[in-house]
């Protein structure tokens, strides 16, 4: 909880950066369960219905800025190899300093921990 807690409340991401980083990493993982949940935060975060469902498209045939770009292309790497690569770190330390790139593995190793679990233990979406 004390991960959870941090990557929701104190991350150095804003809450915009941070949907983007959960919707990708619950595209990823085909997470529905987090997806759901994390459409509506990533509109009250900043994020445009049209943004949310081009989370899902590749992210060279998208219009994302380059900061956000490079969100998504670390989801990606962390989901396909677990590490950010080389190239990609790159491009993550032109936009975020230091602590705003752990957190940003934080983030998404932590939704990919709970879309481990609950596709594991088919955890039941709420229906409110």
């Amino acid at each position: 909880m004390p991960l959870r807690n941090h990557v929701v409340a104190a991350s150095s991401l804003s809450p915009r950066q941070r949907e983007l980083l959960i919707l990708r990493t619950a595209h990823n993982c085909e997470a529905d369960y987090e997806w759901r949940h994390h459409v509506s935060r990533g509109l009250l975060a900043g994020l445009t219905q049209m943004e949310i469902d081009r989370v899902k498209k590749a992210v060279s045939a998208s219009d994302w800025r380059a900061d956000e770009a490079a969100l998504l292309n670390a989801a990606d790497d962390c989901h396909r190899a677990y590490r950010i690569s080389d190239i990609t770190l790159l491009e993550v330390t032109r936009h975020f300093n230091p602590r705003q790139q752990l957190d940003i593995a934080v983030t998404v190793g932590m939704y990919m921990t709970l879309a481990l679990i609950i596709k594991t233990f088919d955890v039941p979406m709420e229906h409110d």
